[in-house]
């Protein structure tokens, strides 16, 4: 259907510049279109009055109803896609109007006159006025968005089936392309490997997206926190009755009254035993009972780091909660704070928790101090360095926002809100509200980005549904730019300490090493500590190693993960402490790496610290970085730069990381009986391109085109168990659950078609989504199998792994610096990464 015409964006009549002005007053006094007649139409195009472009989509195939040339066909339309007509819009709009005969240049009001289509009695909506617009302004103004004024989808509920629909595939080099059939056609290609476009992106790109902020629930209010000026403070009073007395202000809400409802501190389960692969971590001294520090959503004693929310203003509106929360009054006693893991550790530190002495959360210990200490006893060098991996935070796109949701009658709790998975969320708020699984609802629609820090529940999420409870109304909050830079969950910050020690021909003997975590205030996440230290021994056979791992308190926002989580901070040292070995012993950086790569025919590999590497080939990526990189020629490269006063360096590294995170995965698969097919899963997409690849796998094992799926996520009424997007675990976690799932699905399949052509199941065959009897030409296809038993043609598997996956791969980077200015080029660049199986190179290509 053609979509609405829209109001395009008002401008001003500017004054005519230069050559334009100077036509117009050779033009005064003449007739330039003399007709015959009283009054006859005729065409103005001059950009001089304007040349602001208005698009039109109209129906394929279906030329307007006036005479003339299509106005696609016009030399100004020719650059546009053909669904587009564009239209310049100066004095009378560009159209054909009509003039007096005996007065040509009488200008008349401007107006937008609508396609054929559009025009009253043309099956479209009367045009609208518009006001001209200045020489050269169109191109600087914003064009309009096609996609105002269209209803937006219901947050929260389960999305419509998708109109079946070709998914386009790109072309990509020695990528071949072959349209894809229809459903439950005999014959569809394999869709694994294909680089089909994004099936999402058109309702992304055109404003069809479900994020929190697009939800206004009826008698909604609005929330705005109070926050701590400063790290570390301990509160004596808060004083609210400023802020109440405004009108529509409805509540300012404290811990103390949090603790009066008999609520918990947020439950985060950062999960320090291990499991899942992990490296178990232990409370100093070795108890496994670790301190986490009590997470409140609004502390009642103090703040522990700058920005902390200590109250929350409940209003009519935004901007007036976020005045009344001005106007609370807090009384301070400012503390002593710290903010550096290493200074927090010292023995005059300021102490954040009494339960915490020395700040320290974790204190944990791996591989064999003896053996290490004897191989670097032998060493003919040793190397040692300090590395400090800064802290940061991610800033998604989309700030944080929730909506709180109480329903009275059922006692439910409904949170509304972006992250990496909603039943982690919901298990989180289970715990924090304590109350029984089937009094939370968790709804996550869209998410504009994660990087991580949105894996676990934010404070206003725990607050918000409570809210709500409170002022029997739901309660909204959308964090501005500011708040999330300071109060966002941040990553990084691990300090490493290596010493390597190597014999006279360059082989690693041991490494001892020291991570220092930054955990902040409370303990959130403990996945930097944990991956960092499992890794640091990153693709290379060391023998030996000593491990330490520390997570401290202080006085910052809580540390989660961040894009790969403790494995970039320990690459780069490692990787820096390789080429000062080199520089060191005189060794070609690239050939002590590879000497010392673990070798694939010693796979499965375990780690100084325990972990085991289950397979892999290490030396590949490196040994394509040699073949392609052009080694042998950097030092000409290198002259030419200096040369041309410029200085070129090179970097080269050898990396492995892994990927695995939560254990559980489970998928639901469901057809219907127009052979579409409802797939739901437990992860959660954040700009990866979840509906396209799953569709692609889901296709290949059931024999029919992508397209013929949908995919539902991030309602836990819906989803009942699921890991989330982390880790990088969701391919390899919901794609084998969905693989197992179809498996499941097909087999029961064969016994319904067993049943409903009335032969034993062993005679029954299942290819190019149909099911067969063995000789002979009966068949069955998904929809009619369906139609046969509705409601019937659906399985569920729910799947645990738990060893984790290890993509490992080579960079080569050179660079170019101006040692007057400082200025830093780089100028080549080639990554090798083993990404295992390709779902789909055009995303594949798009990520790395």
């Amino acid at each position: 259907m053609p979509l609405p015409v829209h109001d395009l964006r008002r401008g001003r009549l500017g004054r005519l510049r230069g050559a334009a002005r100077r036509r117009r007053r050779a033009g005064r006094g003449r007739q330039r279109h003399p007709r015959a007649g009283a009054e006859q139409p005729r065409v103005r195009r001059h950009r001089r009055h304007g040349g602001f472009v208005r698009p039109v989509r109209l129906p394929p195939d279906e030329p307007p109803a006036a005479a003339g040339p299509h106005p696609r066909d016009r030399a100004s339309a020719r650059h546009l896609p053909a669904l587009f007509l564009r239209r310049h819009l100066g004095a009378g709009g560009g159209q054909r109007h009509p003039h007096r005969a005996a007065d040509f240049r009488r200008r008349r009001q401007p107006r937008l006159r609508a396609h054929p289509r559009l025009r009253p009695g043309g099956n479209g909506a009367a045009p609208h006025r518009l006001r001209p617009v200045a020489p050269g302004r169109a191109a600087r103004q914003r064009r309009p968005r096609l996609h105002r004024g269209l209803p937006r989808t219901a947050a929260g509920v389960a999305l419509p089936p998708v109109p079946f629909r070709p998914l386009a595939a790109a072309s990509l080099p020695g990528v071949p392309f072959t349209q894809q059939g229809s459903i439950g056609e005999a014959g569809v290609e394999p869709q694994i490997g294909r680089p089909l476009r994004r099936h999402e992106d058109g309702r992304l790109l055109t404003g069809r997206g479900r994020f929190t902020d697009d939800i206004a629930l009826p008698g909604q209010l609005h929330a705005a926190m109070v926050r701590s000026p400063h790290a570390h403070a301990a509160i004596r009073s808060i004083d609210a009755a400023t802020a109440l007395a405004m009108p529509g202000v409805r509540a300012v809400l404290t811990g103390a009254d949090w603790i009066a409802d008999g609520l918990n501190p947020i439950e985060h389960d950062p999960s320090p035993n291990g499991g899942g692969g992990d490296l178990k971590f232990n409370a100093p001294g070795g108890g496994a009972d670790v301190f986490l520090g009590r997470h409140w959503p609004l502390p009642p004693d103090r703040a522990r780091h700058a920005g902390e929310a200590v109250a929350m203003a409940v209003a009519d509106s935004a901007a007036l909660a976020r005045e009344a929360a001005e106007r609370v009054a807090v009384d301070w006693a400012p503390l002593p704070a710290v903010t550096a893991s290493e200074a927090a550790l010292a023995p005059d530190a300021p102490q954040l928790w009494d339960e915490a002495p020395g700040n320290l959360c974790v204190d944990s210990r791996f591989g064999d101090a003896a053996a290490t200490g004897a191989a670097f006893a032998r060493a003919a060098h040793v190397v040692s360095h300090r590395f400090h991996a800064q802290r940061v935070t991610g800033l998604p796109l989309e700030p944080r926002a929730a909506v709180g949701d109480f329903d009275a009658a059922t006692g439910r709790y409904t949170l509304y809100a972006g992250g990496g998975g909603a039943v982690r969320q919901k298990k989180d708020l289970v715990e924090t509200y304590g109350v029984e699984p089937d009094r939370v609802r968790v709804v996550c629609g869209d998410v504009g980005g994660n990087f991580g820090t949105r894996n676990r529940v934010f404070v206003e999420f725990a607050l918000l549904p409570w809210a709500a409870r409170r002022l029997g109304r739901p309660v909204k909050y959308l964090a501005d730019r500011t708040e999330c830079l300071v109060t966002d969950y941040q990553g990084r910050d691990l300090v490493t300490t290596l010493s390597l020690a190597l014999d006279a021909e360059g082989r690693f003997l041991a490494l001892r090493a020291d991570n220092i975590c930054n955990l902040g205030s409370h303990a959130v996440q403990f996945s930097p500590l944990r991956k960092g230290t499992a890794m640091v021994t990153g693709p290379y056979a060391i023998p030996a190693a000593d491990v330490r791992g520390r997570g401290v308190f202080s006085n910052v926002p809580p540390t989660n993960s961040y894009r790969s989580s403790g494995r970039p901070e320990v690459v780069y040292a490692l990787e820096r402490l390789v080429d000062m070995a080199a520089a060191v012993t005189g060794i070609d950086p690239v050939a002590l790496r590879h000497r010392n790569l673990i070798a694939p025919e010693i796979m499965p590999y375990a780690n100084a610290q325990g972990l085991v590497y289950d397979t892999g080939d290490f030396r590949s990526g490196l040994e394509a970085i040699i073949r392609d990189g052009d080694m042998e020629g950097f030092e000409t490269r290198r002259a030419e730069s200096a040369a041309r006063g410029l200085r070129r360096g090179r970097g080269i590294v050898a990396y492995v990381e892994t990927s695995g995170g939560a254990p559980l995965e489970r998928a639901e698969l469901a057809v219907d009986e127009k052979g579409g097919v409802a797939l739901t899963i437990g992860t959660q997409s954040s700009g990866q391109g979840h509906e396209t690849a799953y569709a692609q796998v889901c296709a290949d094992w059931l024999g029919i085109p992508p397209e013929a799926i949908r995919t539902i996520h991030g309602d836990t009424d819906l989803v009942s168990v699921g890991g989330g997007s982390h880790a990088g675990r969701s391919m390899r976690m919901a794609g084998t659950a969905i693989v197992l799932c179809a498996e499941a699905l097909i087999e029961k399949g064969r016994r319904l078609a067993a049943q409903a052509m009335e032969v034993a199941m062993e005679d029954i065959a299942f290819a190019d989504g149909a099911f067969s009897v063995a000789g002979t030409d009966r068949r069955m296809g998904w929809a009619a199998l369906a139609a046969e038993f509705p409601g019937e043609l659906a399985a569920d598997v729910t799947n645990r792994m738990t060893q984790p996956a290890f993509p490992n791969g080579a960079h080569l980077c050179e660079a170019e610096v101006d040692p007057e200015t400082g200025r830093v080029a780089v100028v080549r660049y080639l990554a090798v990464d083993d990404v295992g199986r390709v779902i789909n190179p055009l995303i594949v290509d798009g990520q790395i």
